[in-house]
């Protein structure tokens, strides 16, 4: 018994060494476990394993303390790298979301930057647009301007070119005058027997007077008019002298134009031209505003035989005399038809009309001279050269002063156009005249030849004919009728 005792302790303390070798672990937890502690409980009592159990835990003790440190010491090197780590990592996020931040807001400044620059760009685009569409406004315009200049400049030179050849015919008549002048210095002329004087100068067809008011009106009480010539009237030579009065043109007087004698071969003299002019020298003269000895211009015309030279004009050329400058009757037929001849020449120029008038402005006469050769421009073939114009044309120079007294002038009533002559404009007046020319082109032609027969309607449908193949109605009845369309 004792030494099956001592076998059994042998080898419960082999086994127990053996396990505690092999699992020092297990025995810190308590003691055997698992298979060996079944195995050991075949061999040894309930108290040798209580003791080797004890044993075994007391053995394994100072491991399981190392161990407990060394686990510590892990556990507290793990979370103090965790604590790092967890702090590393809360930087590194919070450095990404700063720099998100930044870049979200680099972004949205950008945005805005950008958003400006398109903003700016697209105003000054507009800027531009809006400079280029005034400055070519302006290009047209001044476009305008200045083709309109150009044809008041036309115009003007048109002018000019005239007053230089009338001036170059003056300066031709005062050498002529000249010349003449020293044939009279050379030779005395005769003292005229009516006008009291000797002729300043004597250019063979024509001389002429300077006779004093006194010689002129006591000639005029024993000298007849021409037959021919227009009827005196005394309140128009009244009217001249008021005129002069007004105008402080007396003491001395200033007489436009000159007084026209004619002296037939057989010593008779008649008034040709001026008589109204004679007329206004007696009222200022009895007025005591022109002195008996003031000096007046007078030609006195000498009617010749019928020239020899054919004459190369036919006696009712239009526009022209039978009369040939410093031979004046050399192409007349009869010297009796001299007056006449004369008569007719003088009065070739046409009378200033309204529109000509100094007081009218210049813009406005050129507006309108522009706008009838606008209409000429557009209806050819219904304007005429002449005056004296035949149905259904028109004249420039008439149409120009039929558009001025009917729209601006004093006696006009505005025809309804409405119409400032400080401001009116080509197109204005055209469209004026365009509106007036419709509403005649719907006329009946009933109403065109109302109250005409015979040969007079013939002629007014003959003319209506043309003004309708040209689509212009303004000449179809002479006169300024047709402003009452």
């Amino acid at each position: 018994s004792s030494s099956s005792s001592s076998s059994s302790t042998t080898a419960a303390s082999s086994f127990s060494s053996s396990a505690s070798l092999q699992s020092p672990s297990s025995s810190a937890g308590g003691g055997l476990t698992g298979v060996r502690r079944i195995l050991a409980s075949f061999i040894l009592s309930s108290d040798e394993i209580e003791r080797l159990e004890e044993a075994s835990a007391s053995a394994s003790a100072p491991f399981v303390k190392d161990a407990s440190l060394t686990i510590k010491a892990a556990q507290d090197q793990a979370s103090a790298e965790v604590a790092a780590a967890r702090a590393s990592l809360a930087d590194a996020i919070a450095a990404r979301a700063s720099a998100e931040a930044e870049a979200k807001e680099a972004r949205a400044q950008a945005l805005m930057e950008i958003e400006s620059v398109k903003n700016s760009q697209s105003a000054a685009m507009q800027t531009i647009q809006n400079d280029l569409k005034n400055a070519q406004s302006e290009i047209v315009k001044a476009k305008k301007d200045v083709e309109k200049a150009v044809k008041v400049e036309r115009t003007k030179l048109s002018e000019l070119k005239n007053q230089l050849k009338a001036a170059e015919a003056a300066a031709t008549a005062a050498a002529a005058a000249s010349t003449a002048s020293a044939t009279v210095e050379a030779t005395p002329l005769p003292v005229h027997p009516l006008l009291n004087v000797a002729p300043a100068v004597d250019l063979g067809y024509k001389k002429l007077f300077h006779a004093d008011i006194a010689s002129l009106l006591k000639l005029q009480e024993n000298t007849p008019v021409w037959h021919k010539q227009r009827m005196f009237r005394p309140e128009r030579a009244k009217a001249i002298a008021l005129y002069k009065a007004k105008r402080g043109q007396v003491n001395p007087v200033s007489l436009p134009g000159i007084v026209t004698l004619v002296e037939e071969t057989d010593g008779n003299m008649y008034v040709l031209d001026g008589q109204h002019r004679l007329g206004a020298l007696r009222v200022l003269h009895e007025k005591g505003l022109a002195a008996a000895d003031e000096k007046v211009m007078v030609e006195v015309f000498y009617p010749r035989a019928p020239s020899s030279k054919p004459s190369t004009m036919g006696d009712d050329a239009e526009g022209a005399s039978d009369m040939d400058g410093d031979a004046d009757a050399a192409n007349a037929r009869d010297i009796k038809r001299f007056a006449e001849l004369l008569f007719k020449e003088i009065n070739q120029a046409e009378p200033l009309r309204d529109v000509d008038w100094p007081d009218v402005s210049d813009r406005l006469r050129a507006v309108l001279e522009e706008t009838v050769q606008t209409l000429r421009g557009k209806y050819p073939k219904m304007f005429s050269a002449s005056a004296r114009y035949q149905s259904p044309h028109v004249n420039v120079d008439v149409l120009k002063d039929e558009l001025f007294q009917a729209l601006f002038g004093d006696s006009g009533d505005g025809k309804g156009a409405g119409l400032d002559a400080g401001t009116a404009s080509v197109d204005d007046i055209i469209a004026f005249v365009e509106e007036r020319n419709s509403a005649l082109a719907k006329r009946k032609d009933s109403t065109w030849t109302k109250g005409i027969a015979g040969k007079g309607k013939d002629k007014r449908l003959k003319a209506l004919e043309k003004a309708k193949a040209n689509g212009f109605f303004l000449g179809v009845v002479p006169g300024p009728s047709w402003l009452d369309a």
